[in-house]
């Protein structure tokens, strides 16, 4: 479910298929600022290396993922009618580089971006 509490609007256009959602969603999501600020922080150039992962897994709840432990340090993220595998990070809650640069992929090609 998208958050009905947000309180500022920002540009974000998605469109996938929600599991819970009988039809297509298109059009914008309303985000909070700190879900704008991890959100941007992804779109960075170069990759960030700072940004925590339960700052990311906010953001995906936000834009209705589910998400359920795996595994070890595995999360699955269903999210965009796809399932995604990441590891959740450890000993640090920092996100590494490759993953935000994956996140980021996984966003543009489900046409989500700031």
């Amino acid at each position: 479910m998208l958050n009905s509490h947000a309180t500022q609007q920002c540009c974000v256009s998605y469109s996938g298929l929600l599991e819970f959602e009988p039809i297509l969603f298109f059009g914008t999501i309303n985000l909070e600022s700190r879900h704008q600020r991890t959100l941007a922080l992804i779109f960075t150039h170069p990759v960030p290396g700072s940004i925590q992962w339960s700052e990311v897994l906010a953001l995906l709840r936000v834009l209705g993922a589910e998400i359920t432990e795996r595994e070890g340090s595995r999360v699955a993220i269903f999210l965009f009618g796809e399932i995604k595998i990441m590891h959740r990070p450890h000993p640090s809650n920092t996100v590494d580089k490759g993953a935000v640069a994956s996140l980021r992929k996984w966003f543009e090609a489900n046409d989500l971006s700031t």
